[in-house]
């Protein structure tokens, strides 16, 4: 995609061949050269800080990403004992107040865990697409 300093560096009046203009001509043309340079390096500015901001967000998502992908490994790693703790409680509930009981805690407490970790991950995928949606913004 062409850039906006690549286009009004195409359309920048060049020196034409034949007589020289007259002095009104030739002045106006310097004016108006000194001023599309004027332009061509506030959007060269321009474009190096939209490339940095950019270059920042980029490092912002793999930041967020890698954030993200290790609590999601810390829920994961967590889950056995998790698993375990339930399974312990329903192991005490069994004895207290019989199978039926436990089956239902049992499921409830694995549900529970389950619902933890879809949220986590659903956590992790919007604040991926907010930094995208940030890049996107910045990128328009």
């Amino acid at each position: 995609m062409l850039r906006l300093s690549e286009l009004l560096e195409r359309i920048r009046p060049a020196g034409s061949p034949g007589a020289a203009a007259e002095g009104d001509e030739q002045h106006r043309r310097e004016i108006l050269d000194d001023e599309i340079g004027d332009i061509a390096r506030l959007l060269g500015e321009f474009e190096q800080e939209a490339d940095q901001i950019v270059d920042e967000a980029d490092r912002e998502v793999v930041r967020i990403r890698q954030e993200g992908e290790r609590k999601a490994h810390e829920i994961r790693a967590r889950r056995a004992d998790r698993v375990a703790v339930a399974e312990a409680d329903a192991a005490t509930a069994r004895q207290d107040e019989g199978a039926n009981d436990c089956d239902e805690i049992l499921a409830a407490s694995r549900e529970r865990i389950a619902g933890m970790e879809g949220r986590a991950a659903g956590r992790m995928a919007e604040m991926v697409d907010a930094v995208i949606e940030t890049i996107w913004t910045v990128d328009r």
